[in-house]
């Protein structure tokens, strides 16, 4: 019985994984290419490595970023499959491996079973565009599972492997994202659990040390790598130039400024950098490019924050900065980027220490100083948070049309192994439907413009009994039209008469008409619309779309019942005066970097740009949902170790 139970298990595993890889795979993805510090820098970076430019020549944009996804790019590249695929078999891998430590550590096949399930079908976590959050929270799914698995899991012949190549995979989700320190205080309760139960039942603490060693040191191997590789290529030892010492100074001293009080959004607000101006000549050199040439990096944050119109907005004001600082010619090299930003360092922090400027303590490296309004507005930021990581606040299907010029298209596509992807927005089609009467039969046609070249589309002409029979005209039986067409920015339709005016078709889509008088005759629309091809396959997006509903219904409920369980359990220990055991331990550590994730997501959204969404809550989703079915396994196992211990 248990051979056929465990064979039904592994069926079961084995259909939900291939049901998942193939809606993975058909479900669009939106192509960025004109994203140059997003989903483009990560594109060209692949290519340019593959290439063997390495990064390419150097200036603000090179280490803007962790590389960590191109070298994904790379690999999916060289595999030839369309990323979806590969996307979609490191998140099986990272949940497999998940469910196989916990297994070890006591959750039950059922449970584990639902887990893998939930898991694997959340609609949030199906990629929208081609972006480094794809891989970052499978990255983190196979590290956290690789270090409880070396600390809490019995020694196995093959826990090495699994350890070192769990450890590369922390080294590449930490050169992924800049902002891996949020998963460092559940990563380090996880390790002093271990270390508290060994010296507790006397374990071989030297053989856990060894495991932690190869952990740690494996991760090492990307960084290292990378910053070999900008060492010899740029001559810098560092993966990321954001990160530095240099650029984490200045924005240190230009946040620390203080003219007044703080205007929540913006961190370096015109008031603040005349006084800057002032005392430090060095930032003096960036006035033109500030109160000119650079102010369009001032749309962004308008069109989010009003109050921000005109100036640098949170977020935006890093980005500004180093191109203002490339169009001084310091951004030739690291180490020359790097000596100017220490000369407005310490211009400044001299000026505040003799008094010439007012400064105020900034104890958050790389956060703008938070306002009374920021500060109180927390509380219902994370709620908000919360809310979306539990589909309370919708789920997009698509990240929309793709935007990427049609010359790039066809490279980009073979370069991911051509997945399915959102049609460009010029790729949109225009459907339209409709009848057109006039006499000496005059009809329509499609009339499209690309630069000084001309192209007439014919349109046929169907039958309409009907239309004969009400203008009581026997040569009217054939009136009627239908049309589809993309890129139809530049078309109008026109008309074999040339005395009346075409009819853009831009204008039709934007303001449908019903009737329209033309000269003699009148056109009539039933239909005019635009889809999306991609979209107007109903059975693509429709499993996403159920997907969702479903989600939205069940997710508070597992979220609240692990909560309780959570909660549950910690009264059972407290009241029966019990120590944790290794379950409780993951759940504790679970929840706290479910929360450790939304506290970072909030302080960035209230102090520099909009980052309560999906994308950088990625990892919450799957981080929350292990939490709770882990706390449900602890509470089951808190409870049936006391039932043993009172029939005792």
């Amino acid at each position: 019985m248990n051979f056929i139970n465990s064979k039904l298990y592994s069926i079961i595993y084995l259909v939900l994984t291939l049901l998942y890889v193939s809606l993975a795979m058909h479900f669009p993805v939106s192509i960025y290419s004109v994203a140059g510090h997003d989903d483009a820098w990560f594109i060209s970076h692949a290519e340019s490595i593959l290439n063997g430019d390495w990064m390419g020549a150097f200036n603000q944009m090179t280490l803007i970023k962790g590389v960590g996804y191109s070298y994904f790019l790379i690999l999916n590249n060289l595999l030839g499959t369309p990323i979806t695929l590969t996307l979609a078999m490191l998140y099986v891998a990272a949940c497999l491996l998940l469910i196989y430590v916990l297994r070890k550590v006591g959750v039950s096949k059922l449970l584990a079973l639902c887990l893998f399930a939930f898991l694997i079908f959340q609609p949030s976590l199906f990629p929208t565009r081609i972006i480094r959050d794809n891989i970052y929270f499978s990255l983190f799914l196979i590290a956290i599972s690789g270090l409880i698995y070396a600390t809490l899991c019995k020694f196995e012949k093959y826990r090495i492997v699994i350890t070192g190549l769990s450890g590369l995979c922390f080294g590449l989700f930490w050169i992924t994202r800049e902002e891996g320190v949020w998963v460092l205080p559940g990563f380090v309760f996880i390790v002093l659990y271990s270390l508290f139960v060994m010296s507790k039942e006397k374990g071989d603490l030297i053989l856990l040390l060894k495991v932690l060693a190869i952990y740690f040191l494996t991760a090492f191997i990307p960084l290292f790598a990378t910053g070999v590789m900008n060492q010899y290529h740029y001559g810098s030892f560092q993966v990321v130039d954001v990160k530095s010492q240099s650029f984490a100074n200045v924005l240190n001293a230009l946040n620390r400024v203080d003219v007044g009080e703080e205007i929540q959004f913006l961190p370096v607000p015109l008031k603040k950098r005349e006084a800057i101006y002032k005392v430090s000549p060095a930032f003096r050199e960036l006035e033109p490019y500030f109160e000119d040439t650079g102010k369009g990096w001032t749309n962004p944050g308008c069109a989010i924050y009003k109050d921000a119109c005109g100036d640098y907005a949170g977020g935006w004001f890093m980005w500004a900065l180093r191109d203002g600082t490339n169009s001084l010619g310091y951004y030739k090299t690291p180490t020359l980027a790097a000596r100017y930003f220490e000369r407005i360092a310490d211009e400044i922090n001299s000026a505040c220490n003799n008094g010439t400027l007012s400064c105020a303590n900034h104890p958050i490296p790389f956060m703008p100083r938070l306002t009374k309004d920021a500060i109180q507005s927390v509380p219902r930021k994370i709620i908000e948070a919360i809310k979306l990581t539990i589909y309370k606040k919708g789920t997009p299907l698509t990240s929309g049309p793709s935007l990427v010029p049609k010359y790039r298209l066809n490279e980009i596509l073979d370069f991911l192994g051509n997945p399915k992807v959102v049609a460009l927005e010029s790729q949109r089609l225009l459907i339209a439907s409709g009848w057109y009467y006039a006499p000496k039969s005059d009809w329509v046609y499609l009339n499209c413009s690309n630069g000084d070249a001309q192209r007439n589309v014919p349109i046929n002409r169907d039958a309409s009994l009907d239309i004969a029979t009400y203008f009581k005209d026997n040569n009217a039986t054939k009136q009627r039209f239908y049309f589809e067409i993309s890129d139809f920015k530049n078309c109008s339709l026109s008309f074999s008469s040339l005395k009346i005016q075409s009819i853009k078709l831009v204008g039709l889509l934007k303001n449908p008409p019903k009737f329209i008088k033309v000269n003699e005759g009148v056109i009539n629309f039933d239909v005019v619309q635009a889809v999306d091809p991609i979209k107007n396959k109903n059975y693509i997006l429709s499993a996403k779309e159920s997907l969702i509903s479903f989600y939205e219904w069940v997710s508070v409920y597992i979220f609240s019942v692990g909560v309780l369980f959570f909660i549950g359990t910690i009264w059972l220990l407290i009241s029966r005066s019990r120590s944790p055991d290794n379950l409780m331990a993951i759940a504790m550590s679970l929840w706290i970097l479910y929360f450790s994730r939304i506290v970072l997501v909030v302080l960035v959204d209230v102090s520099s740009f909009p980052a309560i969404n999906h994308l950088y809550l990625l990892p919450a989703f799957p981080i929350w949902t292990a939490a709770s079915f882990v706390s449900m396994a602890a509470y089951f196992n808190a409870v049936k170790s006391m039932i043993k211990m009172q029939a005792r």
